[in-house]
C-alpha cells in the first residue's frame, strides 16, 4: 500500500468478497427448496423476501470474516 498499490489492493479486496458472497448464495440456494423457480413461480414475493434475507446474511459473513478482520 505504501507504493500506491492502494487500488489495486482494493479491487482484489472487492473482487474475493463479491467471489465469496456469490459462493454464498450458491450455498443457500442449494440447501433451501424455497429458492427454486418453481417457489418463484408460485410466490414471487416470499423468494423475494428469501433471496434478499440470504443476500443480507451473505454479506455480513464476508463482511466480519473477510473485511473486519
Amino acid at each position: 500500500m505504501m507504493e500506491g498499490n492502494l487500488y489495486q489492493y482494493l479491487l482484489s479486496v472487492g473482487k474475493i468478497s463479491e467471489e465469496k458472497v456469490n459462493e454464498l448464495m450458491q450455498k443457500f440456494i442449494k440447501n433451501d427448496i424455497r429458492l427454486s423457480e418453481n417457489f418463484k413461480e408460485k410466490d414471487g414475493l416470499e423468494w423475494t423476501k428469501l433471496m434478499n434475507n440470504y443476500r443480507n446474511i451473505a454479506e455480513e459473513i464476508v463482511l466480519n470474516d473477510y473485511i473486519f478482520e
